[in-house]
């Protein structure tokens, strides 16, 4: 999002015909403008709202949503809201002491969903004991397949059947009260059935109101609530810091909103041109705003890459979570006060951690987790032993964040070509993997061989199993050797992971060249590419057709393949392929050293940012930028170190008793990747890309040096 904010800050992509706006002041424009950005066709470009009944606020605009949401003010009152705490807490009371009993477990399914959905029932006017049929139904009206806007068959049903229950709870609240009960209680379905009987809002509405409130007071605040479980993992010391100083919770907590937004974007329509940095967006444009984007903007908030709970918030930089106008969200207090007293209920000494493969909700405008675990680790006064096996898999912390390591076995082995095995893996839990994109890569740890890094080459929907493909590479380190010679059907081992240094972008055309085993991170590649509808090509080259990998799959691609093994076709024709500059192509290329060396000197006037590689091997090192010692500052600890000539950034920093995950240590895998706060890195890596180098936000310190005289990093 950054390169989006330098770069196109108003940007147009053709193919889905949306113009994304990802500053904070030009975001912050638009949801204040809403005489020409309008919300007529709902906040969301999935299309979530064709799905509710008739009355959906968000579908709304002045006049009539001033009425509907005037019907449901009272609930969203500050005496109202208030009123709510003391309930709140003793639903947060039981469900932390329930979870600390059972000592490790799902948080989202035992304490954020649970909390989310006691306060928005009540909040509706729904019974408490229905929220089982509520949980069940918003997670699967969450429900997104990953690369494609819609809303699934099964999400549609789960918001119809929700609606329905809905109708009821409307229609034997009615019959309540024409039996003699209170008709002006704060819940909204009562508030709207007061509207009805007043004329101002059609009894067709009622159900459509009622629905997005209860959604809307429960999808948002779960997430927040989980992405504030996450972070206190990713920042383990905050749980001790937050404990003896509660005073902090409401910074930390509006720092999670800015840091890891549970709002990502919002959608209007433009029904007259409007002008944002100085670029005319034409009348009925859809638009898509970038909360998350505009809440790590760097021109308005101070190193916003870093997690800052004493960041100070003021009318200048307000967060964008929950937007901002006559739509923003009536029901973000409440969301705030969930996450004030889950916190100050969950961190009284007891410390916690996230285990297994956490995994987030796809759906586009809400950022969060649909399952958590974590794990009680010590209790105020003893040590608590979880159920989970941390044999299985288990979260790695790391500075920069947090990879996952999942115990898996090996479920098939098969030679599908001269000199290449394809490992299949399954979990040895059984739970599901952690999700990938094309591109990524795992590192195989063996329980008695050396660990090494390779790309996934299988489905990505899949999640049941993880397909590598591994060269035999005789003058290797010993890790294809031992998984072609030694590793057996049936045994099991670690994988670390996924990450992703090679990230395919959205393009309309994309040219896909491979060399040798380099097919491996094309393959999901080109499923990606047909799955969204790009014209892509192919061209793959091998020493042997014998030798190159996966011919079968390819096969049913027809002539959008085209094989060039090198004992009968020579070697790829690059000239010929890369001689006329493509402003619509994407070039992504994997495969040995010579080819990609070849392939940069052949597309060096194609435009900035075309060209995209993975490197297998490391680059051949020349003469630092910058020759003689420099100073790196570890802005979490305040230490600073000097790095000599022989000496690696990362040396340097594990000399200090500062741990940080790594692997190749030749700047291929990205394991070290570490964000930089101040100065320019020297990149000497094969991992990122020109733009990013560029950026300069961070470096893999196992082998980038420095061009000044200090940096600051993340660490």
């Amino acid at each position: 999002m950054r390169q989006l904010r330098d770069e196109a800050p108003v940007y147009y992509n053709a193919r889905r015909d949306l113009w994304v706006i990802s500053r904070y002041a030009d975001v912050q424009q638009c949801l204040r403008d809403h005489e020409r950005l309008v919300n007529k066709f709902g906040n969301d470009i999935d299309g979530t709202h064709d799905t509710y009944g008739v009355g959906m606020l968000v579908c709304q605009d002045p006049p009539h949503h001033t009425v509907l949401r005037d019907a449901i003010r009272r609930c969203f009152g500050g005496r109202e809201i208030m009123a709510m705490e003391a309930g709140m807490r003793e639903t947060a009371r039981r469900l932390v002491d329930d979870f600390k009993r059972s000592g490790s477990g799902d948080v989202i399914e035992s304490i954020a969903l649970p909390l989310a959905f006691d306060v928005a029932l009540r909040l509706v006017g729904v019974p408490t004991s229905d929220a089982p049929f509520f949980t069940g139904h918003l997670l699967r009206a969450m429900e997104r397949t990953v690369g494609k806007l819609g809303v699934p068959g099964d999400a549609a049903v789960a918001n119809a059947e929700s609606e329905e229950r809905i109708a009821e709870v409307v229609q034997a609240r009615r019959e309540a009260i024409a039996a003699g009960a209170d008709p002006d209680t704060p819940d909204a379905i009562s508030q709207i059935l007061l509207a009805v009987q007043d004329g101002t809002v059609a009894d067709i509405e009622t159900v459509g109101i009622s629905h997005l409130v209860l959604s809307a007071a429960t999808d948002a605040p779960a997430a927040l609530l989980s992405n504030c479980l996450a972070m206190l993992d990713r920042y383990p010391s905050l749980q001790t810091e937050l404990h003896e100083h509660p005073e902090k919770i409401a910074g930390f907590i509006e720092e999670v909103l800015r840091f890891d937004s549970p709002g990502q974007n919002l959608s209007r329509q433009t029904v007259a041109e409007v002008e944002v940095a100085g670029v005319t967006i034409p009348r009925d444009a859809r638009v898509m705003l970038l909360l998350a984007s505009g809440n790590r903007d760097e021109r308005v908030f101070d190193s916003p890459d870093v997690f800052d709970i004493e960041r100070e918030f003021t009318q200048d930089n307000k967060i964008l979570a929950f937007g901002e106008g006559i739509h923003s969200c009536m029901g973000a207090p409440i969301a705030r006060m969930a996450a004030r007293v889950l916190l100050e209920t969950m961190l009284d000494g007891t410390e916690y951690r996230v285990v297994g493969s956490p995994e987030r909700w796809i759906k586009q405008m809400v950022r969060g987790f649909s399952y958590l675990p974590m794990e009680v680790v010590t209790g105020p006064d003893e040590k608590l032993t979880g159920a989970i096996d941390h044999h299985a898999s288990k979260m790695t912390l790391t500075p920069q964040g947090t990879l996952v390591e999942t115990r898996v076995v090996v479920a098939a082995k098969d030679l599908v070509s001269e000199g290449v095995v394809a490992l299949t893996l399954e979990p040895a839990d059984g739970l599901p993997l952690p999700e990938w994109t094309a591109g990524a890569h795992v590192d195989l740890v063996p329980d008695r061989s050396v660990m090494r890094q390779y790309s996934l080459c299988g489905d990505v929907h899949d999640r049941t199993k993880y397909r590598l493909g591994i060269l035999r590479e005789a003058g290797g380190r010993g890790g294809s050797l031992f998984v072609h010679d030694e590793l057996a059907v049936g045994e099991e081992l670690t994988v670390r992971g996924p990450r992703n240094n090679f990230e395919l972008e959205p393009s309309p055309t994309y040219l896909f060249m491979a060399g040798g085993i380099g097919i491996t991170p094309i393959l999901p590649m080109i499923a990606a590419a047909e799955a969204a509808g790009a014209e892509w090509q192919l061209v793959y080259g091998g020493r042997t057709k014998a030798s190159m990998a996966f011919l079968d799959e390819l096969a049913v691609h027809g002539d959008k393949v085209r094989l060039v093994p090198q004992d009968t076709d020579g070697h790829l024709p690059l000239a010929e392929l890369l001689g006329e500059a493509k402003d619509d192509t994407a070039i992504y290329v994997c495969g040995p050293a010579p080819l990609l060396d070849a392939v940069e000197a052949a597309s060096a006037h194609w435009p900035e940012g075309a060209l995209h590689l993975e490197r297998f091997a490391a680059k051949t090192m020349t003469a630092p930028k910058r020759p003689g010692p420099f100073e790196v500052e570890l802005a979490q600890t305040g230490v600073t170190l000097t790095v000599d000539d022989d000496t690696t950034v990362l040396e340097a920093v594990e000399g200090a008793g500062v741990q940080v995950l790594s692997s190749c240590r030749e700047g291929t895998c990205g394991t070290c990747e570490t964000p930089v706060l101040e100065g320019t890195p020297d990149h000497r890596d094969s991992v990122l890309g020109e733009r990013a180098q560029k950026r300069g936000d961070c470096m893999m310190i196992c082998v980038s040096r420095s061009c000044t005289d200090k940096l600051v990093l993340d660490l």
